[in-house]
């Protein structure tokens, strides 16, 4: 597949809505091993990200974190973790985010991270760069970092 343009479109809606519910209660957290846990939260949003994906791309498979453990992603797959730090949203800590991928055949040709509570949110697209709030973003062009303890670093 190369074009992800209506996907993407598709995902951002998707996101958007997960973003709009991922700012409420967390309510009921319970335990799903031995140190995970999902909460009432995760369940709504994974349940609505799935209906609109659903609705705009009825094509794709869907594997969610929470109820579809598990599953493959052979084919074209829309994969979703409704909270990624779901310990931090528990302890009221603004520091989670929704993540949704789309992979075909186990390899990722776009991805979503939406940290609701900060009102920001990466993408990156096979072949379309990775951006920030719609602004594009690229790994430094530093060849190599500057050691705090280096000679170097101490005498600039």
């Amino acid at each position: 597949m190369s074009e992800t343009g209506p996907l993407l479109a598709a995902a951002f809606r998707a996101m958007d809505t997960a973003a709009e519910i991922a700012k409420g209660q967390a309510g009921t957290a319970t335990s799903k091993g031995d140190r995970d846990m999902v909460t009432d939260l995760d369940i709504g949003i994974e349940r609505a990200v799935r209906a609109s994906l659903r609705q705009d791309a009825p094509e794709v498979a869907f594997l969610g974190e929470e109820e579809s453990p598990g599953g493959s992603t052979k084919g074209l797959t829309w994969a979703l973790d409704p909270i990624d730090g779901t310990a931090n949203l528990v302890h009221n800590l603004p520091l989670y985010a929704v993540s949704l991928a789309l992979v075909e055949n186990d390899s990722a040709l776009l991805g979503i991270i939406d940290l609701p509570m900060l009102g920001r949110r990466y993408w990156a697209a096979r072949n379309q760069g990775a951006w920030l709030d719609g602004e594009p973003i690229h790994v430094s062009r530093l060849n190599a970092w500057p050691r705090p303890w280096s000679r170097s670093a101490t005498t600039r």
